[in-house]
């Protein structure tokens, strides 16, 4: 309801101000004529591209712009990643697309986010700052960030179109059963306007941090559930929307393993009263409802998150493939910051 007011609120200013130009340059045209002998042209008084130039920034200030974030260490990706970068590229053409790897993320920081240079360099675990690099790209420039294991089946927009901020979120099974939470926002698919108070609260909590070396609760899913709920007591209006995770999350892979798991608790003699265990429980009954169905996408779904977690050595073994260069696989459409890898 405040989201909703304060827009409003927004383009209602907006529109005052542009009144407020648009009257000034007509009054000094309209000095220089007299009342019998006067024409004055669309263009003298601020010309069509300057107007439709400021109403569409101002109608864009909500919105999440087109522009798509990755991370990787360098240029080079694992080729597993090819064909779903190519899906989001081609299914979004006029998109920009930004890879931010451990020289440009750095250098943005350096340039923008010094404060948080000294955190950056604490991290001992790679991934914590391929983690912590998506949340301050998002805050700088706004967009959508994802997974290079994303794969995308529809485009990002009209269904993200509008929204000021949005977090993905995990089937709620599998948070039950694995984390024992009731639920999981995921930084694995983000997207925020440009400035959005939300990942400036999250680049904070993670500054803020006095762990290192646990990405998962320091600057993973844990660490962005925890920045969520801490926003939320702050914010009297829920302008960041958790997504429902069809959206992105609709598959549970190794299906085989959660039902081992399961069995264990769902054959347990005497269910547990301790709240981990219920919940871990409570999820298990609602997979097995689903008949331990892996793949709940349905029409809302834009993208699969394929969970390939190649970036943890000790699971991806032999499954990575050799590193190919991701500007000769997609000449002309990848940018870094500052121009170059």
């Amino acid at each position: 309801m405040e989201t909703g007011f304060k827009r409003r609120n927004l383009k209602i200013l907006g529109s005052l101000l542009i009144a407020a130009v648009v009257g000034t340059l007509l009054s000094g045209v309209l000095k220089q004529c007299t009342s019998s002998n006067c024409t004055v042209k669309r263009s003298q008084v601020l010309g069509y591209k300057a107007m439709s130039k400021a109403q569409s920034v101002l109608k864009n200030v909500s919105s999440v712009p087109k522009i798509l974030h990755q991370v990787f260490a360098s240029e080079r990706v694992y080729a597993n990643y090819l064909p779903f970068v190519n899906s989001c590229l081609s299914r979004n053409p006029d998109w920009q697309y930004y890879l931010w790897t451990d020289k440009t993320a750095e250098k943005l920081i350096v340039d923008r986010y010094p404060e948080f240079l000294a955190k950056y360099k604490q991290y001992t675990d790679n991934l914590e700052k391929a983690d912590s690099i998506r949340y301050i790209v998002l805050h700088h420039m706004g967009g959508i960030y994802l997974d290079m294991d994303v794969e995308c089946i529809r485009p990002f927009f009209p269904a993200l179109e509008g929204i000021q901020a949005f977090l993905d979120q995990e089937r709620p099974e599998q948070t039950n059963i694995g984390l024992a939470q009731r639920y999981s926002a995921m930084n694995s698919a983000m997207g925020a306007r440009p400035g959005h108070p939300f990942f400036r609260h999250v680049i904070d909590q993670l500054r803020a941090g006095t762990r290192v070396g646990e990405a998962l609760r320091t600057t993973g899913p844990l660490a962005l559930t925890s920045a969520l709920e801490s926003y939320r007591q702050v914010r009297a209006a829920a302008d960041v929307k958790l997504l429902d995770p069809k959206v992105f999350s609709p598959l549970m892979v190794d299906m085989n393993k959660w039902k081992k798991i399961c069995r264990h608790l769902l054959l347990s003699a005497k269910w547990s009263s301790s709240s981990r265990w219920s919940l871990q429980q409570r999820g298990c009954v609602q997979l097995q409802a689903k008949g331990w169905r892996a793949d709940d996408s349905n029409g809302s779904t834009i993208g699969l998150h394929r969970f390939l977690h190649l970036g943890y050595d000790w699971i991806a073994g032999k499954q990575r493939l050799p590193p190919v260069s991701l500007t000769k696989a997609f000449p002309g459409r990848v940018k870094f910051y500052g121009g170059s890898a």
